[in-house]
């Protein structure tokens, strides 16, 4: 399941930098792999699942509610596809997921981190004004699940 997931962020990473269009198919599957493998990791806890899923769904709706205020009231702006695409905000529900809360949260924080970090670090030779985050995202993501098959990574599922 993971090597699968690796793959398909790894095609949103290439896609999300080289045009900054991303197939809006791999978003459902990234989700749905993502999906399987925390709860297959989990040990099938239905309860559990649907609450973690709840809560993380809730940080991303209030951070893109913030966004959009932000977005419309300071920037005078629109939101989507203007400041912020529509497959920054797939993936985003593909990620929550994807994990615990408290390992989510950690994620996410660290995963827009990254993305800044290689924005800047790349900036010149990039050729769009805008940030590819959720290239820069899968990208994080990809090396994150490849580092979960090392014998000295910690869990990142454990509840």
């Amino acid at each position: 399941m993971k090597a699968i997931l690796i793959i398909l962020l790894l095609v949103v990473f290439y896609q999300d930098y080289k045009t900054q269009l991303v197939s809006w198919y791999l978003f459902p599957l990234i989700a749905f792999v993502f999906g399987v493998n925390f709860y297959m990791e989990i040990n099938q806890n239905i309860i559990y699942y649907i609450y973690v899923v709840a809560f993380n769904f809730s940080v991303i709706v209030l951070i893109l509610l913030i966004l959009f205020l932000y977005s419309k009231l300071k920037m005078k702006m629109s939101f989507i596809n203007t400041t912020f695409g529509i497959g920054d905000v797939l993936i985003l529900f593909a990620v929550g997921l994807g994990f615990p809360s408290y390992t989510f949260l950690l994620l996410l924080s660290l995963s827009m981190l990254f993305a800044i970090g290689c924005y800047f670090a790349f900036k010149k030779k990039y050729s769009y004004q805008t940030v590819p985050l959720a290239g820069y995202m899968s990208l994080f993501f990809a090396l994150l699940l490849f580092m979960d098959y090392m014998p000295f990574f910690p869990n990142l599922f454990a509840y």
